[in-house]
């Protein structure tokens, strides 16, 4: 689960102070189904039960890149309103973009 790094987008500070404290805590984990990350809608509803289902799909863009170190990653932008949910506190945050790393070739 280590291979997706998100990118959040916060409806307000208040959230962005939350999520911050909460990264912190030495129980910070992603929720899993089936040892998978799954999203959400943002009422709790379950979207897909994993990233990988989303990320399979046709109309999923994904872009060919370079991080910071040089690595080859792929940039996904999330194409309708998604969330995950974080431990220990169970919200909800929406993810705009998340990054995982390329395919050797």
């Amino acid at each position: 689960m280590d291979k997706y790094k998100f990118s959040y987008l916060f409806s307000s500070h208040a959230e962005l102070i939350e999520f911050s404290a909460l990264q912190n805590l030495d129980d910070f984990a992603y929720f899993t189904l089936d040892g998978k990350i799954p999203f959400f809608y943002a009422d709790g509803q379950l979207a897909y039960s994993s990233i990988d289902t989303k990320l399979a799909q046709p109309s999923t863009v994904k872009t060919e890149k370079r991080d910071l170190f040089d690595n080859p990653i792929i940039e996904v932008f999330l194409d309708e309103a998604l969330y995950i949910k974080l431990l220990p506190n169970e919200h909800l945050y929406r993810v705009e973009s998340l990054r995982i790393p390329a395919p050797a070739h």
